[in-house]
């Protein structure tokens, strides 16, 4: 199986594509794709960032403090758990997020800031400014989710704030951006890629056991 036919199930246009495979950031994205699909706490990020004020984050600099990354990593947590029917310590054994804490006697749900700072730049469009300075640390925002690329899992949240040109241009063959049809030029050979299955991609910050509770809750649940 091609890069290009992998690609095409978790990204929707061909330039987006071609780019990911020119950065060599193939992996990288199957990562994060998967966790756009599957995690539930990248998912309530995400609904939360495409739904309230999402312009702050796209272009406009928008900047995170770690303490500030903390609460909303904790909001999750506790929306999440308030909106499903996942028990904690079930939520918890699924490591969604790595450093998460929960008082099982108060409920209360807590995360080190610098942790919930990687969490953040993991899995989104930040910069990690002054990474290595704790006190002066903070995450930009050049957009929400990762390389501003056409996620087809989210693209009922992303399509308004997203753009893709109808059609794409490499060499001298112009091809649909979003079929991957040739429309004029020769065709461009495929280079072949042998592929590991998607699911062996870790999402989570640790080994996750297989979270059967995620699988039939819609994004809508978790908002």
């Amino acid at each position: 199986m091609t890069k290009i036919a992998v690609l095409s199930t978790v990204i929707g246009n061909l330039e987006d594509i071609y780019n990911i495979l020119q950065t060599n950031q193939y992996d990288k994205v199957l990562t994060i794709a998967k966790a756009y699909s599957s995690n539930l706490v990248v998912q309530y990020l995400l609904k939360r960032f495409y739904t309230y004020n999402p312009k702050r984050y796209i272009g406009k600099g928008y900047r995170l403090k770690p303490v500030d990354a903390a609460i909303l990593i904790t909001d999750a947590f506790e929306s999440i758990h308030k909106n499903t029917s996942i028990p904690m310590k079930t939520f918890m054994k699924e490591k969604l997020v790595s450093g998460i804490k929960v008082d099982f006697k108060t409920k209360e749900v807590s995360i080190d800031p610098s942790k919930a700072a990687n969490f953040i730049t993991k899995f989104f469009a930040v910069s990690d400014r002054n990474a290595k300075k704790p006190e002066l640390r903070f995450l930009e925002f050049r957009n929400i989710a990762y390389g501003n690329y056409q996620y087809l899992s989210i693209d009922e949240l992303q399509k308004s704030y997203k753009s893709v040109p109808q059609e794409f241009q490499i060499g001298g063959s112009i091809f649909d951006s979003l079929s991957g049809e040739l429309i004029s030029g020769p065709e461009i050979s495929k280079t072949t890629y042998q592929y590991h299955d998607p699911d062996g991609i870790d999402v989570f910050e640790d080994d996750p056991i297989p979270p059967q509770s995620q699988q039939n809750i819609q994004l809508d649940e978790i908002a």
